[in-house]
């Protein structure tokens, strides 16, 4: 059976993973600064490789973080149309819950963190 959501209970949790992707975005800007650094402080082949490796892998995450916003933003409007087209009771109606969102966000938020723990483990020693 498929659960249900209030109307508030989905836009609290988009709002939630719209503010953690900004986050992410912004560590994102952080963590190539950072291998920006190991660029300039480092000629070895090898170590250039991996930073070419992981600024690959921010491009992609980057990449799924838009994704993911468009999505969210895409359902939100379609609540609101929702809302729009029979106005009475919404704060009371239920909604079908958004569980592939949620677990989408779930992954991405793990991608992430395993991607920022890899750079500051590679970083560590070599700036």
């Amino acid at each position: 059976m498929e659960k249900k959501k209030s109307l508030f209970q989905l836009h609290e949790e988009h709002v939630e993973w719209m503010k953690h992707v900004d986050f992410f975005r912004d560590e994102m800007e952080v963590l190539q600064n950072r291998l920006g650094e190991v660029v300039t402080q480092n000629t070895d082949i090898d170590i250039r490789k991996s930073v070419e490796t992981y600024q690959n892998k921010i491009i992609v995450q980057k990449d799924q973080f838009d994704i993911f916003y468009h999505d969210v933003k895409v359902h939100e409007q379609e609540l609101v149309r929702s809302v729009e087209e029979n106005p009475t009771a919404s704060d009371h109606r239920l909604f079908a819950d958004h569980t592939g969102m949620r677990d989408r966000h779930d992954t991405m938020v793990k991608m992430f963190t395993e991607l920022k723990e890899g750079v500051y483990k590679f970083v560590a020693p070599v700036l």
